[in-house]
Order: structure tokens, then sequence, then C-alpha cells
């Protein structure tokens, strides 16, 4: 897969193209045709608060391959592919954490201002990887470099873990996407 990235600031990046429009519709296709109550999976993070904001957001792959039986196993390959093109542009590989599950982000979803290794400085990337964008709202921003990013469908974001950031508020459709860490090994 021929991708491009482009630096938008010092250790922020978008990977445009960096999976097919083939693999981004079946996987929007899936996601599209799950029920209500599939997108429940419970989140196992943070405890009070913080629970709600993940509620009837999460479709694990296996959720997903009971739409369609063929998915988990191009998951993985798509996953895996994504994982390589980050680590070749890294020139270093990472333990991954995450990339097992599809989110989605509904009118008014958003997400605080926040640094990803927060609870485990072993985290030195954020991914996201995105799926769609036909809906308003839900940009990435930046809080400290006063940037804000929309990336287009089959895009995916890397930043250092330490950069604070959010994600503003969906006001039309929904957002499609996958999240990872990259630990050091």
């Amino acid at each position: 897969m021929l991708f491009r990235s482009t630096k938008i600031d010092e250790d922020i990046y978008i990977f445009k193209d960096i999976i097919s429009k083939e693999d981004a519709e079946k996987i929007l296709n899936v996601c599209t045709n799950l029920q209500q109550g599939q997108w429940n999976l419970p989140w196992s993070g943070n405890t009070g608060d913080y629970n709600w904001i993940w509620s009837n957001r999460f479709a694990t792959t296996e959720t997903l391959e009971s739409i369609n039986s063929n998915i988990s196993h191009e998951w993985k390959e798509i996953m895996n592919n994504v994982k390589k093109t980050i680590f070749n542009f890294l020139k270093k590989e990472y333990d991954v954490n995450g990339f097992g599950y599809i989110l989605r982000a509904r009118m008014n979803d958003k997400m605080e201002i926040h640094i990803d290794n927060n609870e485990d400085k072993n985290i030195k990337y954020g991914v996201i990887l995105y799926f769609n964008d036909n809906y308003d709202g839900g940009e990435v921003f930046y809080s400290d470099l006063n940037k804000s990013i929309k990336p287009e469908a089959r895009s995916l974001i890397l930043h250092r873990a330490d950069i604070h950031h959010g994600v503003r508020e969906v006001t039309k459709g929904i957002r499609y996407y996958a999240t990872a860490f990259l630990l050091e090994i």
C-alpha cells in the first residue's frame, strides 16, 4: 500500500491512504450493520465518571465476526500491515496495545484534553486510525500547539504520547476509528 506521510508538528504525523479503500469499506460495512447492543463492550480501564464516556462505543473483532465471519482474519491482516508501516516509519518496533476493537463516536461524543501515557510512562506514541470522514466535528486538537486536525478516511494520526490532545464533539454522523498505543519493548 502506497501512503503519504505529513509532519504536522514535532512528533505529530498524518499518514494518508494507510489502508485501502476496499479494506475501509469492508470494515465500515460491518460497523454500520452492528446492532446497538453489539456496541456494548464494557470499559475495564478507569472507574467512575470515565466509564460513561466509553459506553456503547466499542465493538471487538469477535463482535464484528458475528456480521462477517472473515472479518477477524482480515482485521488482523490490516492491523499487522498498519503496524509494519508505523515501525518502518519510526525505524523501531514497539509493543502494541490496541487495534483489537473498533470505536465509534456519535453525535455529542467528544474526548477531553489528555495525554496517552498518563497511567503508563512506557507508552511512547498514540495512534488513531480513521475509517471514514463523512461526519461533522470530531477533530483531534492539540491544545498546547493550537492545532486541529480532521483526517481523511483511511488516514492515521501518530503522535508522541505526552502531547496534550482531545477530540472535539461530533456534531453530525458517526466517526469510526481504531486506536492503539506503542510501548517501549
